[in-house]
């Protein structure tokens, strides 16, 4: 870089040359070198000064500079200190062959290496000794719950309390005054604040009609007493602001969280809405490969949760003011259809810097020019799961028949911004629920993933957490990657990550929190295995796949049966007999010596579980029938919590109690004879039933011969293993159960080893 740029970028009217060739010369400032703090060295190359904050830059250029030359410069700031003693200083070695630099930041006796790569101007570096915020993210989640409290008790309900909090904090952090005056002076404030922030973007009148309508016009804050409003805004300022850097990475990360916290009170309201957690957009956006030049598009950015998160981190990687203004003005892109929500997404991006000059409220199905011209790197979203009819394209909408909601599940969403987008061959990072991930039969699901693979490669599927939108939306997620433009390679392998703990923990009132501080290193551990495309047991696999098969590591990872363990046949043993013993009242005795089966009989003798081969069988070559049972709605019965004369167990898909969940008249349900391993679809719990039983919905019964109560036994502890792969995302149901093969003792023509198991 020539001296000529650098002295443009940090401003010629603060370079303060005093001698012929362009240098600062230290000796003529002090008068004469016998002055000098160090008279080693003190013709500086560039030299800038600003009057206004005592702060000076001090350059040294050098065609490659080395270590060697480092204490030049420090007899400079040595000489520096001598002429301005309470100077702020900036120190810098900078190449002319290239763009490297080395910088130093002094104040009086503290010197600190800055990691700077980029030459800065005269305000960036005046803003690197102005006294910033403490980040306190433990105080700020203590304060943000007093503050849900005051808004309790001033009227504001919830549905309003995450756009209200977000404007006042809008207006705060850009010098509302607001002391002494009438609720109706503060509101005008607020959107005068909100008129010059928004400056000269597309949609400024929109969004602030929006804001105005949905917060400020709202009855309980114009009715709000101005003595309460003024304490509402001093907590605000005091209790909240002081513990957040804005400025920093880290601060951004607050700010998101303080956001996001009282966003769940929008998600609490409306039980379908399906929040994307700030920690999981942060996965995303890794995955997709964030850089600063990235161009970011959320079609249907909601609250602007991913949009929040790529700026933040592309600002994180910027050097220079110029560079995050490209950043916030040309590389965030978002379209929100629902105005509620759409005022959500305003706010969060100018609390966190702007960044909402490209941001629409819109359908965008009806923008598909607009997004063709943004010449997008990166899609990130979250599409509705079941939108309706007014939501989406003509042609989606043709295919909902006589449904009320879409039947795509999103993956219409996903088909047409990939089309959108594709040109730029850039990558598409989307949430969608289960449903799409494991549709394998002819369908409209199936019609849309096939058309995926036409244009675009799936390169990854992740299984998050079954709660993770908890309290909003119930759906079990996964999270698709592709890469756009390049068909589906016939042999490429797809890596499947069965990420299903997060670290965090439900608790009541505030969501999902990370508590334990785990989610750190998860993340790395989920990154490392993603970039490495490691099979880990347990956690991740890589198969090639097409249309007709599952997309979820559910459906391929093998499980460890290296688990199996005496103690775990003892757990199952302990939590039959426990229910055996429950189960049998006086009246019942008679089942207490009833034949459970054909037993062999076998000596008894110590055994282990490698004592045996083991193989994979089919469960429908273990099982002679394998049939879902005739359901009763347990509402229309009559349940007993104790077995009485002639009742059944009704069994559920309960986890606990051998899966019974009380008793019922035999001559009031159909009965299913007992003998049988049963199996909830959804649950995937597994039991053995000895006696005559009933059921409710999801339960699947399994039937051969060969079973009794200690093969049984044997075989309820593997199936159990199996847990893992199904929820109510992706349930267990028959046609799975069938084609599923589980790993047991065979003798040596592979037909199972009864006998060992019993």
């Amino acid at each position: 870089m020539t001296r000529f740029e650098m002295i443009n970028i940090v401003g010629s009217q603060y370079n303060t040359e005093n001698i012929e060739n362009g240098e600062f010369s230290y000796a003529v400032a002090l008068g004469g070198v016998a002055n000098l703090a160090n008279p080693t060295h003190y013709k500086l190359d560039i030299r800038f000064y600003d009057e206004a904050t005592k702060t000076a830059v001090l350059i040294e250029t050098k065609p490659r500079f080395r270590k060697t030359d480092e204490p030049q410069l420090f007899a400079y700031i040595s000489n520096e200190q001598k002429l301005n003693p309470a100077a702020n200083i900036i120190a810098m070695l900078a190449n002319t062959a290239n763009n490297k630099i080395k910088v130093w930041k002094i104040v009086g006796d503290k010197i600190e290496l800055l990691s700077d790569r980029a030459i800065k101007t005269m305000p960036e570096y005046v803003r690197y000794f102005v006294k910033r915020n403490k980040n306190d993210k433990t105080t700020v989640l203590e304060n943000t719950s007093q503050l849900n409290r005051i808004l309790h008790d001033n009227g504001i309900e919830e549905k309003l309390r995450s756009q209200f909090v977000g404007t006042c904090l809008l207006a705060l952090k850009n010098g509302l005054a607001y002391q002494g005056l009438e609720t109706e002076q503060i509101i005008a404030g607020i959107k005068s604040k909100l008129n010059g922030l928004l400056g000269d973007d597309a949609q400024r009148a929109q969004k602030i009609a929006l804001l105005d309508s949905k917060v400020l016009t709202n009855q309980n804050v114009r009715t709000m007493q101005s003595g309460n409003f003024i304490k509402l805004l001093n907590f605000i300022n005091e209790n909240i602001l002081p513990y957040i850097d804005a400025e920093s990475h880290e601060g951004q990360d607050i700010l998101s969280y303080f956001f996001t916290t009282f966003n769940k009170y929008v998600a609490r309201e409306d039980k379908n809405q399906a929040f994307t957690p700030n920690h999981i957009a942060h996965f995303m956006s890794q995955i997709g490969g964030i850089h600063k030049t990235t161009r970011v598009f959320d079609p249907t950015c909601g609250s602007g949760t991913f949009l929040v998160q790529t700026l933040s981190q592309e600002l994180k990687l910027c050097e220079t003011d110029a560079e995050r203004e490209d950043v916030k003005k040309k590389h965030i892109f978002g379209i929100e259809f629902d105005e509620n929500v759409f005022g959500l997404s305003t706010t969060n991006m100018l609390i966190h810097g702007d960044g909402n000059s490209n941001i629409y409220c819109a359908s965008c199905f009806d923008m598909e020019q607009w997004i063709k011209d943004a010449r997008i790197d990166l899609v990130l979203m979250n599409p509705p799961y079941n939108a309706a009819r007014s939501k989406v394209n003509r042609e989606t909408a043709a295919l909902f028949g006589t449904s009320t909601t879409d039947p795509t599940k999103g993956l219409s969403f996903v088909h047409y911004i990939a089309e959108c987008t594709k040109d730029q061959k850039g990558r598409f990072v989307t949430l969608l629920p289960m449903a799409c991930a494991i549709a394998t039969r002819s369908g409209i699901i199936m019609d849309f993933k096939e058309k995926m693979l036409e244009h675009h490669t799936l390169d990854a599927v992740f299984s998050f957490p079954d709660e993770m939108f908890y309290p909003g939306a119930s759906a079990v997620a996964c999270c698709m990657v592709f890469d756009l433009g390049k068909p589906h390679p016939a042999e490429h392998e797809t890596f499947f990550g069965y990420f299903k703990c997060d670290g965090f923990e439900k608790r009541k009132g505030v969501g999902r929190v990370d508590i334990k501080n785990k989610w750190a290193e998860i993340e790395a551990e989920w990154l490392r295995l993603y970039l490495h495309r490691e099979s880990k047991a347990g956690y991740s696999i890589t198969k090639h796949v097409e249309a007709s098969d599952e997309w979820c590591a559910e459906a391929y990872m093998e499980t460890d049966y290296s688990v199996l363990s005496d103690e775990i046949f003892i757990r199952t043993i302990q939590s039959y007999a426990s229910y055996r013993v429950l189960s049998v009242a006086p009246s019942m005795a008679k089942y207490s010596s009833m034949n459970f089966g054909n037993s062999n009989s076998l000596e008894t003798k110590p055994y282990s579980l490698e004592d045996v081969s083991w193989d994979y069988v089919k469960l429908s070559d273990l099982f002679t029938s394998i049939y879902k049972a005739n359901p009763h709605v347990k509402a229309n019965l009559t349940i007993c919590e104790f077995a009485f004369e002639n009742s059944v167990p009704f069994i559920s898909r309960t986890e606990s109690n051998n899966g019974c969940d009380g008793y019922v008249n035999a001559d009031d349900v159909f009965v299913e004879e007992g003998n049988a391993i049963i199996i909830g679809d959804t649950t995937a719990s597994v039991f053995y039933q000895p006696i005559s039983f009933t059921t409710g919905d999801h339960i699947i019964v399994c039937r051969c011969s060969n079973l009794n109560k200690y093969n049984s036994l044997f075989l309820r502890t593997v199936l159990s293993l199996e847990k893992y792969r199904f929820n109510y995302g992706r349930a267990f149901k028959r046609d799975i159960v069938i084609n599923h093969k589980i790993k047991l003792p065979v003798k040596s023509d592979g037909s199972p080893d009864w006998d060992f198991m019993e």
